[in-house]
């Protein structure tokens, strides 16, 4: 998610000169081949991660990772988006200061709530992830301190400290989570990993600003700074968490309807499928964001391009669908082991999700660009609530493979809609725009 917002944010910045473009364009491609590399090994290492840890284990992580993942947003109250854009160096110190601050202060709550929650959730079926609950505030507070630290390393230019330090992270959550799988260590492995390598990670983004870490901090401009920018946590936080309750309300839910087991596999699910695809939509989406901002320079359609990457991942899903009901079931006993055999009955199901939601993540930047923020939230939040009636009112009906393929469909059909709406809002947009010109 932080890497969307910063390259973003450098693809729709004005036209450079040609040198300083070239130059911009060389650190980001290093970015994003830091990215894919970590990723890829990880894909590579999945069937030594599949027999090392059980179904369970993965279903324990789908459940605090979906907690996680709704909670690191807040973790800097977005104050992260602002120090990417801020232009003056004593800003960024201060809104790096109070992204800190917010940080540790929600760490701190979660420590109390994690001390609070077993008498809570014993006897419900959350009660299999009482002995994990502090990697939840653990996790939060390193990767909202990463994104704070990128953010700034961002906004500094340095690309190349922020690809190192991908790298660093992902040898070290791989090599560790090897290391305690051997060692049986189950979900706990998992966060043992993973925190260790954000650990190392952010030691090394806060040695590289370490000069200017406190430099001017007083009190007073904290609070100035906290005032000025208080657009960027009153209006983007609520957008950033919806998105993420939507990620996340499947791994949240479906732990009262169906086993830890079936949260393992679309936990698994997420890895072998969703996950590449996100990784290569958010760097496709960075291209045809630049791309959007040259079109209306030149006065040419968006539409064909938009029509271009629907009908080349439109060919795309087709091969898959021809070819995954008859490879998918072998492959992925042979891969990721027998134990994950019902996996191959599962992907043929999930290619046209994938498809649309690949598309909706490549033009997610549309609403940015021409101002449609609000009315892109209001769709975030309707999808929510028509996601949270689907799940509760069918799970109870249906057994999990049956509803598993139901939801996929199902939510395939919501991003084909979000999609219409970004191709009929560019064309009412560049109509709108050719006849100011006129």
């Amino acid at each position: 998610m932080y890497l969307r917002g910063c390259c973003i944010s450098y693809a729709t910045a004005p036209i450079l000169s040609h040198n300083t473009t070239v130059h911009n364009w060389k650190n980001l491609l290093k970015l994003l081949a830091s990215v894919t590399a970590v990723q890829l090994i990880g894909f590579i290492l999945l069937p030594f991660f599949s027999r090392l840890y059980t179904k369970a284990d993965y279903g324990i992580l789908g459940m605090l990772m979906s907690v996680v993942g709704l909670l690191t947003p807040l973790a800097s109250a977005r104050y992260d988006q602002a120090i990417q854009v801020a232009k003056k160096g004593h800003r960024l110190r201060l809104l790096r200061i109070l992204a800190l601050s917010i940080n540790i202060s929600l760490t701190s709550v979660l420590i109390i709530l994690c001390l609070l929650a077993p008498r809570w959730l014993q006897g419900t079926s959350y009660e299999v992830a009482i002995p994990y609950l502090f990697i939840i505030p653990l996790t939060v507070f390193f990767s909202g301190l990463y994104s704070v630290l990128a953010a700034g390393a961002n906004a500094q230019g340095a690309y190349g400290n922020i690809g190192l330090a991908s790298l660093i992270q992902g040898y070290i959550n791989n090599g560790l989570k090897l290391i305690c799988g051997w060692a049986n260590m189950g979900a706990w492995g998992f966060a043992v990993a993973f925190n260790s390598g954000l650990a190392v990670a952010c030691s090394f983004l806060g040695w590289k600003q370490h000069r200017d870490w406190f430099n001017g901090i007083t009190r007073r401009r904290l609070a100035l700074v906290a005032k000025h920018y208080k657009g960027f946590p009153i209006y983007t936080t609520w957008m950033i968490t919806t998105a993420m309750l939507i990620s996340n309300i499947l791994a949240m839910l479906l732990p009262n309807y169906y086993h830890t087991e079936d949260i393992g596999i679309i936990t698994m699910l997420y890895m072998i499928s969703r996950r590449p695809v996100q990784v290569y939509s958010e760097a496709t989406g960075r291209i045809y964001a630049r791309r959007l901002v040259e079109v209306r320079e030149s006065g040419h359609s968006f539409l064909q391009d938009m029509n271009k990457v629907f009908l080349r991942l439109l060919a795309l899903s087709l091969l898959g669908g021809i070819l995954t009901p008859w490879i998918a079931e072998p492959l992925v006993s042979l891969i990721l082991g027998s134990n994950w055999s019902s996996l191959g009955h599962i992907i043929p199901w999930i290619i046209p999700f994938l498809l649309m939601e690949s598309l909706n993540y490549i033009f997610c930047f549309i609403p940015d660009v021409i101002k449609k923020q609000k009315e892109y939230a209001w769709i975030q939040i309707t999808r929510l609530c028509c996601e949270v009636l689907f799940i509760t009112q069918l799970s109870p009906h249906l057994d999990f493979n049956t509803f598993i393929r139901s939801y996929f469909i199902f939510a395939a059909v919501e991003y084909g809609l979000i999609f219409l709406w970004f191709y009929t809002q560019i064309r009412k947009y560049e109509l709108a725009t050719n006849e100011t010109k006129v």
